[in-house]
């Protein structure tokens, strides 16, 4: 029920106080229940001052503006490359191995489907070749700790390619 009511709420907020004031300045609006990204088309000083605006409201949320030439949102790192916005996965420095051990008891067509889904999570979500097959590396690296066999994992990349 919790993310309901936030994105009821955040609803009302962003059409009251964000996207109608400023709807000439945003070029970009997307919000993942109360995660906001904004590509602003303004000056820096517009920027300060919205962001002041809706800071200073009598309300429980707060903006914050992050580097502009990378920005995390939820597990994507946005960033400026040749005058293009790409992309590439991002995770926090806590996270933490957690991947479903090989030798689980969970059925065999589940385990050894988590190699495929995360391999296509890889490929999917980055915008250059190079940042893909370092993160598929790393991914490969995170399923070995785990005890999958590298027989498994180059089926599974194999049949993702």
């Amino acid at each position: 029920m919790v993310p309901m009511y936030a994105n009821g709420y955040m609803y009302i907020f962003e059409q009251e106080n964000i996207l109608t004031p400023f709807q000439t300045n945003i070029a970009f609006y997307r919000r993942y229940i109360d995660d906001i990204i904004t590509i602003w088309n303004g000056t820096s000083d517009s920027t300060t001052q919205m962001l002041e605006t809706i800071n200073n409201l009598d309300t429980p949320v707060r903006l914050t503006m992050t580097d502009t030439q990378t920005v995390d949102f939820l597990d994507i790192r946005l960033y400026k490359e040749d005058n293009t916005i790409a992309y590439t996965l991002f995770s926090k420095p806590t996270n933490r191995n957690t991947i479903l051990h090989a030798t689980s008891h969970h059925p065999r067509h589940l385990i050894n489907s988590l190699p495929n889904s995360e391999f296509l999570w890889m490929i999917r979500n980055n915008s250059t070749i190079n940042n893909t097959h370092i993160q598929l590396q790393q991914m490969w690296d995170k399923f070995k700790a785990r005890g999958y066999s590298n027989k498994i994992l180059q089926r599974l990349l194999t049949s993702v390619m």
